[in-house]
């Protein structure tokens, strides 16, 4: 019989004691009565009675097997039922490659959990002032919606609104310390106010809770080494923009399209650092990849790939000021 990586993070919150209590209950009777304990989360782990709510931190478990694996997540999915915000996700892993991944979310009725997946939607579309709403209405029914106060912080730093952004960000990490979504959030606020050492800090949360079959988890890792550029940290910059150099990403991956930002980004790094050899081999490759949603011009990349071929650092590699490495404000990607 097969065994499978197994890995699972998320919150569920619960409305009240009653709520929470039953959902408890539930989860014992589950694993005691019907799964006779073959599951691999016990409840004394991840219910916490003070707060109401239903805790996973990224947890991992070797190998398991399919019948418990299946045998956790029904037991989940009867606890949710009882939730009124959060979600659960879990990956079923073999050889590194996903077998089977589940969201698990509320799903009911209620109008905290109605407002929030309209809210969600509407952010998807670009709505931005109704999904705002939405939003504004599940925090109503529920002040501890974590993942309200993240869709509500982003769709504010889309409006520009980036002191609000950043209250909404901090309200979704307080309640939820593990959300990887809100601390990319607040990174890029952060970023926005040229707090680099920071958003650094918020992408490391960001790296320690996601995972690498998560595009969140390139996308910090791109913006973290980005920001070491700005400071002149130049080898913590290659150090982050190395592995993603050698990634591949699918179109549909929302990383596809920054390649040759990370190969330019690289090559500056790699001049920074005085290494002018692999500075030109970076460059070069960014000068030979197509065009993604950068907005480097041929000439940026050529330019930089005259000043390695000549030995020379440009002045802006010895004294880095914001603003002036990075070509394009970063955004939301």
């Amino acid at each position: 019989m097969s065994n499978y990586r197994i890995i699972l993070a998320g919150q569920l919150i619960f409305n009240n004691q009653r709520s929470f209590e039953m959902a408890l209950a539930q989860y014992n009777q589950r694993v005691e009565i019907h799964f006779k304990y073959d599951v691999f989360l016990r409840s004394e782990h991840i219910f916490d009675a003070e707060q109401y709510c239903l805790n996973i931190p990224r947890h991992v478990e070797p190998e398991i097997s399919d019948r418990t694996w299946r045998n956790t997540i029904s037991a989940l999915e009867t606890v949710c039922e009882y939730s009124i915000a959060g979600s659960l996700s879990a990956w079923k892993l073999e050889n590194g490659k996903i077998i089977e991944f589940r969201e698990i979310e509320p799903n009911g009725d209620k109008s905290a959990i109605q407002s929030f997946l309209l809210g969600r939607k509407l952010v998807g579309k670009g709505e931005d002032k109704a999904a705002k709403e939405a939003l504004d209405l599940a925090i109503k029914k529920c002040e501890r919606h974590a993942k309200a106060y993240e869709r509500r912080g982003y769709v504010n730093f889309r409006l520009k609104n980036y002191k609000d952004a950043l209250y909404d960000f901090n309200k979704s990490i307080l309640v939820n310390p593990h959300g990887e979504e809100a601390h990319f959030g607040r990174a890029f606020v952060h970023i926005i106010s040229k707090d680099f050492i920071s958003a650094i800090k918020d992408f490391d949360t960001t790296l320690k809770n996601a995972i690498p079959h998560q595009p969140i988890f390139w996308k910090a890792k791109r913006i973290k080494g980005e920001c070491h550029l700005i400071l002149g940290e130049y080898k913590n910059a290659i150090s982050e923009l190395v592995p993603i150099s050698k990634r591949v990403f699918l179109e549909e991956d929302n990383n596809f399209g920054w390649q040759r930002k990370v190969s330019f980004n690289l090559g500056q790094a790699y001049l920074g650092d005085k290494n002018f050899k692999d500075a030109i081999t970076a460059l070069e490759k960014a000068r030979d990849q197509p065009a993604g949603k950068d907005n480097l011009t041929k000439e940026d990349i050529n330019s930089l790939i005259k000043e390695a071929k000549s030995g020379r650092i440009p002045p802006q590699y010895l004294h880095p000021i914001p603003g002036n490495i990075i070509t394009g404000a970063p955004v939301f990607p």
